[in-house]
């Protein structure tokens, strides 16, 4: 932990490990307050939010009062966004992809033209506040969908084409957005659960429930088992980040500016390695039993992971946008919610699994993929653990990739037209 002062502020720098401990303490925060709040049990907000909330409130309270900002080293960031969706591939066999049917087409189609109107609305709301229309952009899918690591690569492009504050205003967007997918999603999904009386049930079969054994029945994680699936984890990790690398690299080389500007994140290869690895594992009876430790990673995960985002805002950078680019997220919020509830809650059936995967695609569209897991994370909780095995694996699928194969090149087209 260090203090120094830049101008007339005192900046105090936490290291990784004060950062990992005020990030712990902050969780713990959250489960305590929802717990005790009838209000916030009821909005079925995840604890990983609150608790974020509470470090960004403390940090405005001591930045006006006291003329001091806390900076957090979020570097473990992008590890925890590599683990989680590596867990997710782990949990995706060849089956599952199967069962995701017309479902995971319809959920495909939606999210394309939601990024389209996306697009469209924050260009229009752009100019009407005043800012550069490229921060319309910034301001829709780019980092809403697209979350951190696109808001930062059009951030930094903006940058180098001469655009002030752009990689400020992309990531205040993208973490907006997270707090506001987050805060979102959940609650809407209750709701249409309790709007249309829907039936707390989803599809069971052996695809699903052939890997639950004697720890998924007594709630004990055995710690060989866990280790073994931490293991896989890194392995994914480690290998989908290198192949990430060679990939970037040669897109790089193409002369096609469109082409070099599309780029997957890690956590992409990440998780189609963990595909590849759990559907070979499969043959041998590798990760049956296992679903307790797979579960256990992926929610430590996936709440360090919002937490993170959550510290990461910088309150100096985007305090002159901060009003406009609050206003155009909640009516890009708005906008997400009224095609959820009005359009793809009947489009995907009108059941449990569909309620789930509205609120999954509320995160998605608003906050990136990790708030859509929390969403639905925090739902199937909220009601007696059902967990949605369906709606898990669209989202998923739609978040890891599906999307940015659309949302890219047309964020990529829509900025070249701007400037």
């Amino acid at each position: 932990m260090e203090l120094k002062t830049i101008g007339s502020v005192f900046i105090l720098q936490f290291n990784p490990v004060f950062t990992m401990a005020v990030a712990s303490v902050a969780l713990l925060i959250g489960i305590h307050v929802k717990k005790k709040s009838v209000l916030l049990e009821h909005l079925c907000l995840p604890v990983a939010l609150i608790g974020g909330v509470f470090v960004i409130l403390t940090r405005i309270l001591l930045y006006y009062l006291f003329n001091t900002e806390i900076s957090f080293d979020t570097m473990m960031l992008p590890y925890f966004f590599l683990a989680f969706f590596a867990n997710i591939g782990l949990n995706a066999s060849i089956a599952l992809i199967r069962h995701g049917g017309m479902v995971l087409l319809y959920c495909v189609a939606a999210c394309w033209g939601i990024s389209v109107l996306q697009n469209v609305i924050g260009i229009g709301l752009a100019y009407l506040f005043g800012l550069h229309p490229t921060f319309g952009v910034l301001a829709g899918a780019a980092s809403l969908a697209g979350g951190h690591g696109s808001a930062l690569a059009f951030g930094s492009l903006l940058e180098s084409r001469g655009i002030m504050n752009a990689e400020a205003v992309a990531v205040a967007a993208a973490t907006f957005g997270v707090l506001v997918g987050s805060s979102l999603g959940s609650p809407l999904g209750k709701y249409l659960i309790t709007r249309y009386h829907v039936k707390i049930e989803t599809t069971h079969d052996h695809v699903y429930t052939q890997h639950l054994g004697d720890e998924a029945r007594s709630g004990i994680v055995d710690p060989t088992k866990f280790l073994r699936m931490f293991a896989f984890v890194l392995i994914c990790m480690a290998l989908g980040s290198w192949i990430g690398e060679l990939f970037n690299k040669l897109v790089g080389y193409s002369s096609i500016t469109m082409l070099r500007n599309f780029k997957f994140p890690d956590y992409v290869w990440a998780m189609l390695m963990a595909v590849f690895i759990r559907n070979a594992g499969d043959a041998f009876n590798i990760f049956t039993h296992c679903a307790d430790s797979l579960g256990l990673i992926l929610s430590l995960s996936l709440r360090y992971a919002v937490v993170f985002v959550s510290m990461s805002l910088s309150i100096r950078d985007i305090h002159n946008v901060a009003l406009p680019l609050a206003a155009i997220l909640i009516i890009q919020a708005a906008l997400v919610a009224l095609i959820a509830i009005y359009g793809l809650f009947t489009l995907f059936g009108r059941d449990y699994d569909a309620a789930v995967i509205c609120s999954g695609l509320c995160g998605l569209m608003i906050g990136a993929s990790h708030s859509a897991m929390s969403n639905m994370s925090t739902v199937c909780e909220q009601h007696d653990k059902v967990h949605s095995h369906k709606a898990f694996l669209v989202v998923s699928l739609c978040g890891a990739a599906l999307v940015d194969i659309f949302m890219l090149p047309f964020a990529s087209i829509c900025i070249s037209m701007l400037l």
